[in-house]
């Protein structure tokens, strides 16, 4: 039997533990039911204990798989262990400050400055800040005004959607979604990736970082999971490893597994827990750094901060990490417009050759989601000018795919499958490269939901005017909500002097 490891990463939102897990391994499980001759079987792998009194059983976490996925077909017979990075927890909790420090900065974030590299931390002299190629001025501020609008789109809307639901509630009893929570909650993802501290729920400053990034950024708290992650599945017990293992990740989770499949081999053991550090050097997957390695100990401060118990040049070997890595596939990813504007967030590892032969990065796009796109930034002939191989980085490609033919749903279907389509979708493709273990081969561009780049760009054209309608639907609708609240509350102050002249009446006033 050959076993499979794959890692899920959620992008933004409140997603609790293991439902990114659950909403995606259905879309691959129905792509390995449509193979000819499959039988399958899933089980969930539950944990040794429980809470007392549970709503629900407790799955396995932490380095062990919380689902696995047994295949069998003519010839092949498989398993795939499947480990989600969760994430959600270390997101703001939602508050009215949460709600005021969120538009404040969603209508300001278009001004940021660019972060262009990070030479102030030791060991970031080992990444290239990628740029796409022909990217001037002009482009860039065309994201900024997108980030403007975007953030100017939602403000506008989030009063007239947060009076609807309010008064859904109220009069009419119904229990429709809070879509400015939802919303706030989502983008904020973004935000928390790109501030220094953590903040609590009240108006005033009250820093709240996690434990293990007192003096880091809330994003270390991020990076250190999928790092971990990464080593729990890359360094299996002898009897219990994986012949290969996979990434998917959705939306802002590609950047984090980005910066986690990235990060140079100094800065990879700051996140390791001592344990898993030991249990590394005793496999000689790390120690040392080795004649061959880049490192040369600059002086500084890294991010995170060195653990006391290692040493200057102890380093993961990355090599050993990632020898059965074979492929990360992205989708629904804002890393395109990281590296328009914050690509110290999101570096290329430049010095050390990590990876083997044949392993892909897959980034799938939809036109109608706002937050994909094609990630040019990355391309193998952009970053090879600046040194960085295949063995640096999987070499990139890019495929325009129909998610959903409606706006904001089609940020999160790319993993639905349809069937009553008989040209492979995703979900199919998907299942085909975890199964067979060669290139990711999606039918070609003009088949099925797959598109070429002309298909693309008209869907973004008819987008913008989605949205420009939507935007002055909602701005009608608020003027609206607010002429009816403001005569509302004149009515409410009429009545109530009224009521306040006969209570006078009454007592003889």
């Amino acid at each position: 039997m050959e076993r499979i490891g794959l890692v899920l990463v959620h992008g933004i939102g409140e997603q609790k533990r293991f439902a990114h897990l659950d909403s995606e391994i259905r879309g691959i499980i129905e792509g390995l039911r449509r193979r000819p001759s499959a039988r399958l079987t899933i089980e969930i792998l539950g944990s040794g204990s429980a809470t007392y009194n549970a709503e629900h059983d407790t799955w396995a976490s932490g380095n062990d798989p919380s689902a696995r996925i047994t295949f069998m077909e003519p010839g092949r017979d498989l398993e795939i262990n499947v480990h989600e990075v969760w994430w959600a927890d270390i997101n703001e909790p939602y508050s009215l400050a949460k709600q005021m420090r969120f538009w404040a900065w969603g209508l300001s974030m278009w001004s940021f400055p660019r972060s262009e590299s990070r030479d102030d931390l030791k060991g970031f002299q080992s990444m290239y800040a990628p740029t796409a190629p022909g990217r001037d001025w002009r482009h860039r501020a065309v994201v900024r005004i997108q980030l403007f609008l975007a953030g100017l789109f939602f403000l506008v809307t989030a009063f007239s959607l947060g009076a609807a639901v309010f008064f859904a509630k109220r009069l009419f009893g119904l229990d429709p979604p809070d879509f400015v929570r939802v919303f706030v909650n989502y983008i904020s993802g973004v935000k928390l990736y790109n501030q220094n501290t953590r903040q609590g729920t009240g108006l005033l400053k009250n820093p709240r970082s996690f434990l293990d990034t007192l003096s880091d950024p809330p994003r270390v708290s991020v990076r250190r999971r999928i790092i971990q992650a990464i080593v729990s599945v890359a360094s299996r017990p002898p009897n219990d490893e994986y012949d290969r293992w996979y990434i998917l990740a959705h939306s802002l989770g590609s950047v984090v597994a980005f910066n986690g499949v990235m990060e140079n081999g100094q800065a990879f053991a700051n996140y390791l827990p001592r344990a898993t550090w030991k249990q590394l050097v005793a496999r000689n997957w790390a120690g040392a750094a080795r004649p061959d390695d880049w490192v040369k100990v600059p002086p500084g401060r890294m991010s995170p901060d060195r653990p006391v118990w290692l040493a200057a040049d102890d380093l993961v070997y990355r090599d050993e990490i990632f020898g059965k890595f074979r492929g990360i596939l992205t989708y629904g990813s804002p890393l395109g417009k990281f590296a328009e504007l914050w690509k110290a967030r999101v570096p290329v590892n430049k010095v050390e050759k990590a990876f083997q032969t044949g392993t892909e990065w897959i980034n799938v796009f939809d036109g109608r989601d706002p937050v994909a796109g094609p990630l040019k930034a990355f391309a193998a002939d952009n970053v090879a000018q600046h040194g960085v191989t295949p063995a640096h980085c999987p070499p990139l490609r890019n495929f325009s795919y129909i998610a959903s033919k409606i706006l904001l749903l089609s940020h999160i279907r790319y993993f639905t499958a349809h069937r009553d389509e008989t040209v492979p979708q995703l979900v199919d493709v998907t299942a085909e490269w975890l199964v067979t273990g060669q290139a990711f081969t999606p039918p070609p561009a003009g088949q099925g939901r797959w598109t070429d780049m002309h298909v693309y760009c008209k869907r973004v054209g008819v987008s913008l005017i989605w949205w420009a309608a939507a935007f002055l639907l909602f701005a009608v609708l608020g003027t609206l909500t607010a002429l009816g609240l403001l005569d509302i509350g004149l009515a409410l102050i009429k009545k109530a002097c009224e009521a306040l002249a006969s209570f006078k009446h009454w007592i003889g006033g």
